[in-house]
């Protein structure tokens, strides 16, 4: 996009937002959504489930994966990983905690990020996905449909930019009047 076209772009927005510059949302169920902060218990508990994915979730797998003879790192990085990731989750809970509480909005984020984690990890899709990535001849000989996979994802990538960008706009409104 060149710079005309953005002045353009934030001009035509000038017009349809108005004075206010924002969408005032008046629907009860959105105006809830993006208010809904959980505090206390509530955001403790949704760091340890955090935790126990991202932090507690590696030292697991390096078990298994010396169990099962494949290679792995020192436990001693997997563990000092695990204890910096929780020290900053904790950190930033005590900090959100304080003021108004942990946003529903930043719950769906993390959530929608372990979906992807899970999804490209663990899901034969997502080791296809990478394969691809990789290299998408070497992929191909292997007998992965590349041609097939390269449609799924350019036809989700749009549905999941919509729903994140719903999500924002949802979580993002002003329920002030505009002046008059």
């Amino acid at each position: 996009m060149t710079l005309a076209g953005l002045i353009a772009w934030q001009g035509a927005l000038l017009l349809v937002l108005g004075k206010t510059g924002t969408v005032n949302l008046r629907d009860p169920f959105i105006t809830a959504l993006a208010g809904t902060f959980f505090t206390g218990p509530a955001a403790y508990g949704c760091a340890a489930v955090f935790l126990g994915y991202v932090a507690i979730g590696p030292l697991v797998t390096h078990g298994r994966r010396r169990a099962a003879g494949l290679t792995v790192p020192p436990l001693a990085f997997v563990a000092i990983r695990a204890v910096a990731i929780s020290a900053f989750v904790i950190g930033a809970v005590v900090v959100l905690d304080a003021d108004r509480g942990v946003s529903s909005g930043l719950l769906f984020l993390v959530g929608a990020v372990i979906v992807m984690d899970i999804v490209l990890r663990r899901v034969r899709f997502g080791r296809m996905i990478y394969a691809i990535g990789g290299n998408a001849e070497a992929a191909r000989r292997a007998g992965i449909p590349v041609q097939r996979v390269r449609a799924i994802v350019s036809s989700a990538r749009p549905a999941c930019w919509r729903s994140t960008s719903r999500r924002g706009r949802a979580t993002s409104c002003s329920t002030r009047s505009p002046p008059r």
